[in-house]
Parts: C-alpha cells; sequence; structure tokens
C-alpha cells in the first residue's frame, strides 16, 4: 500500500471519529474537529501507535470523549489564577459563536443546572 492511499485512509478515519463524536454527544461537527485534533488520541493514530487505527470509529470516538472530558475538569485544589484562565477559556470556546440572546440563554441553563445539582432552590424575583 503507498504513502498517499495509507493517508487517505487516516484521513477517513478521522473523519468518522469526528462525525461520530459530534453525533454521539451532540456537539458541532466545528467542535467534534476541535476535540479530535487537540486529543492525545488523534496523535497516536496519527503516528501508528497501538494500531489504534484499528479499534472501532465509535470506540475511538468515547476514548476522545473521555480525554476532552478529563482535560476540561482537571482544576488544581488550591484553584489557582490558571484555574480561572482554563475556566474562562473553555467558556469562550463553548460560546464564540453564539449571538448575545444564544450566550444568555446557555448561561441561564448552565446556572439552573448548576443550582439544580446543588440542591439550592432560586427564588423569584418576587420574594427578592
Amino acid at each position: 500500500m503507498s504513502e498517499e492511499t495509507l493517508q487517505i485512509m487516516k484521513s477517513e478515519k478521522c473523519a468518522r471519529i469526528i462525525i461520530n463524536i459530534s453525533e454521539m454527544f451532540g456537539v458541532s461537527l466545528q467542535e467534534a474537529t476541535d476535540i479530535y485534533y487537540n486529543s492525545e488520541t488523534s496523535n497516536l493514530i496519527e503516528e501508528g501507535i497501538a494500531d489504534l487505527h484499528c479499534r472501532s470509529d465509535k470506540y475511538l470516538a468515547e476514548e476522545v470523549w473521555k480525554e476532552y472530558q478529563e482535560k476540561k475538569s482537571e482544576i488544581s485544589k488550591d484553584f489557582t489564577i490558571d484555574d480561572i484562565h482554563k475556566i474562562r477559556e473553555y467558556n469562550y470556546e463553548e460560546t464564540k459563536n453564539l449571538t448575545v440572546a444564544e450566550q444568555a440563554a446557555h448561561y441561564k441553563a448552565k446556572a439552573e443546572a448548576f443550582l439544580k445539582e446543588a440542591g439550592i432552590t432560586p427564588k423569584s424575583k418576587a420574594e427578592s
């Protein structure tokens, strides 16, 4: 098999993994692409390590997603200024293509989910 053929096969594999990430985890293709190409798994596939290219696209999509979730939750125990930068960077990446109204709805939904998880019932405006 020629080098060109191998490169085409790798490119097709990457595209299928990205599509799987998008479909399985409900993110846009652009976000799935960013997640994939910023993963260690993509580097390992590109380098041909551990025959990862032989694994199913779905399996590799799950591995990339796990890696992404672990990276995004890496906040130090001391909660430093670097952690604040990570959070701001994450929020920027998550909302950079949204309109102002979409950003407001996004943050409102996140706040409501946080309050629910924390077991806090928000007061209504009338109660304030």
